[in-house]
């Protein structure tokens, strides 16, 4: 199965989940009891297994499933939501493949035979395959000697994607249980996540102050309502796995917007409780699975450390990132109310920063033409020469257009040609790393990775 198929069935299954609810409440039809299975035949539970997902029979097949816990409330979920009943045929998930099926996502690259016949004023081609489907249903035996399915396994197993979306899913929402492999990087994510908010809960609740760096984590224990939440993903009970910034325990929360550029917890592997320490010496590199580790700020957002950076550098051009566009988007709205005095035209190349009308300086000083990426160029943009002169009301979609990137000489009214491709990556943003930051033609911000193409113009019409 495609990663596409897999996003689109999470997306229906989400959607239908929502459609199911009442009151706030999943509704599932009465339990049945399912007949019995003798699981101590494995050839037995996996063929029964089988069988009842076919029939759509929930009960039987949670009954043979490994721990039956969270995983039962997801897979009843799954399995209510893609059944369909009366009122939800048309979204059955059959009708669904055999819609995609016809989009041109790579759904079934299986031969195929094709027959044509005329009907009416067209003519129908009717396509037929015929692939071989083979399942895997992947049990394991437990301490009672009884064979039991081991559902993320018999997903793999069958599909060959460890992370695929249904895997991820079911691991999410079932706390990684179920004979899940390794907890995935999203789950690390997630339970930074929760242990960032509730350390933020913690303050809030005692004077906007962190636990000391003492007993932080048996004080903030004792405050959350997850026992996993100072856990990281793959220690045992009563390890932690995480570090509190030591400038910071014991102390206030900082001012906003401080916080978003302020350090509250990163993951190292050591997993002792109560770990306190400073972020640009003690936070590993790597971790010992080979992951680089999750941090998480003082305003609950949770980034990727990158190795070849400390954290101060990382916050450094995470602001410098935020600074760029913020000048960008000045000059933008400055060359759109040119063109507005102007008859729809822009300045011309040779003189656009000096015709603008009156750009005042930022709040900390800087003036818009200043990128910080390059503080010693006279200006750090430059204005797309094919747009430069322009009347603009004769160009649609100006969303599609680019009107300003970084500049290459850093002289000031300097004009380019915008390539098919950003030539650069002049910031490191939080959640994209290295980007190359434009203003587009209707005054907004976008951001492409380095070597990627850029937003495009529609072709002209014939």
């Amino acid at each position: 199965m495609r990663w596409t198929m897999l996003t689109l069935v999470a997306l229906l299954w989400t959607g239908a989940c929502a459609y199911a609810q009442d009151n706030g409440q999943m509704i599932f039809a009465p339990p049945v009891t399912p007949p019995p299975v003798d699981q101590k035949d494995p050839l037995a539970v996996g063929r029964a297994y089988y069988e009842a997902c076919q029939k759509g029979d929930a009960e039987r097949a949670l009954s043979l499933i490994v721990q039956v816990g969270p995983l039962a409330d997801s897979v009843r979920q799954m399995g209510m939501v893609m059944r369909a009943g009366p009122e939800m045929q048309p979204y059955g998930l059959q009708g669904m493949l055999d819609e995609m099926a016809l989009l041109p996502i790579g759904l079934n690259p299986a031969p195929a035979t094709y027959s044509a016949q005329a009907e009416g004023d067209g003519t129908t081609v009717t396509v037929t395959q015929s692939p071989v489907v083979t399942r895997k249903v992947v049990l394991v035996k437990g301490e009672d000697g009884l064979w039991r399915v081991d559902l993320l396994r018999s997903i793999i197993g069958s599909t060959g994607h460890k992370d695929s979306v249904l895997v991820t899913q079911f691991q999410r929402m079932a706390g990684g249980g179920g004979g899940a492999p390794e907890d995935t990087d999203q789950q690390a994510r997630q339970r930074i996540s929760s242990a960032a908010r509730a350390l933020i809960g913690y303050a809030e609740a005692h004077g906007n102050t962190l636990p000391p760096a003492q007993t932080w984590t048996e004080d903030v224990a004792k405050y959350s309502l997850d026992p996993l939440v100072l856990r990281r993903p793959g220690l045992k009970d009563g390890e932690c796995g995480y570090a509190l910034n030591a400038q910071i325990a014991g102390q206030k929360l900082p001012d906003w917007p401080a916080r978003s550029s302020t350090v509250l917890l990163f993951e190292v592997d050591d997993p002792a409780p109560n770990l306190v320490g400073a972020p640009d010496e003690d936070l590993p590199a790597k971790l010992a699975n080979g992951k680089s580790p999750w941090v998480a700020m003082c305003d609950g957002i949770v980034v990727r450390a990158t190795p070849e950076m400390t954290v101060s550098r990382q916050v450094e051009a995470w602001a410098h990132s935020d600074t760029c566009q913020r000048h960008l988007r000045a000059l933008a709205g400055g060359l759109l109310q040119y063109a507005r005095d102007h008859e729809g035209k822009l300045p011309p190349a040779t003189s656009w920063c000096d015709d603008m009308p009156y750009l005042p300086p930022e709040p900390d000083g800087t003036q818009p033409f200043t990128c910080p990426a390059e503080p010693d160029f006279a200006c750090g943009y430059a204005i797309n020469r094919a747009l430069a002169g322009r009347d603009i009301r004769t160009l649609p979609d100006h969303w599609r257009y680019v009107l300003l990137v970084h500049a290459i000489q850093g002289v000031r009214n300097e004009a380019v040609d915008v390539g098919a491709a950003a030539p650069v990556g002049k910031h490191r943003q939080r959640w994209a790393g290295e980007m190359e930051i434009m203003a587009m033609l209707n005054g907004n911000i976008n951001n492409v990775p380095k070597g990627t193409p850029y937003p495009q113009p529609p072709a002209p019409k014939p």
